[in-house]
């Protein structure tokens, strides 16, 4: 190697030690260590947002179910002070949300409102409207539930005279 002699100083050219800016370069150990840890960095911070979002999920699920239930149990107590309710089954409780399409649908909801409540008891057979803002019964009928049997005599009738 020639040596350069810059004033009093003497220097020497030694290509055998890096250069300070080799660590720079592409293919260099620092850039695989810094990809795989921004990687990593980036699966952690996914997989603790995917899990506070469902334990997010988890409590609302459980607070809209007692929630619901909570409601179930005040709406039947009110429709039970105003009529007698069938003990042996828990209705089946759903807000009217469109009463126009229902309205045009069947009369049994024509003074319905949204924001009722229909009570459907299968067993008794028996569906009501509650409105629980005046606290009123809307409307009290029958629900109609063909029987397998009857409808596929119905549709199959059988001749007796053959």
């Amino acid at each position: 190697m020639p040596d350069r002699a810059i004033g009093q100083h003497q220097f020497t050219l030694d290509k055998s030690k890096p250069s300070p800016k080799k660590w720079l370069n592409p293919g260099s150990r620092f850039w695989f260590i810094l990809i795989g840890v921004s990687f990593i960095l980036m699966v952690v911070t996914g997989a603790v947002l995917i899990w506070d979002k469902y334990d997010e999920y988890q409590t609302l699920t459980k607070n809209s179910v007692s929630d619901n239930q909570a409601r179930d149990a005040q709406v039947l107590s009110a429709v039970g002070k105003l009529m007698l309710l069938p003990a042996d089954e828990a209705p089946t409780i759903v807000p009217i949300t469109d009463v126009e399409s229902l309205k045009k649908e069947q009369p049994f909801y024509a003074n319905a409102q949204n924001g009722d409540l229909v009570l459907v008891f299968m067993k008794s057979q028996k569906a009501i409207i509650y409105n629980s803002v005046k606290n009123i019964l809307v409307n009290v009928g029958p629900i109609y539930v063909p029987s397998s049997t009857s409808n596929q005599a119905a549709t199959n009738p059988v001749n007796k005279n053959n």
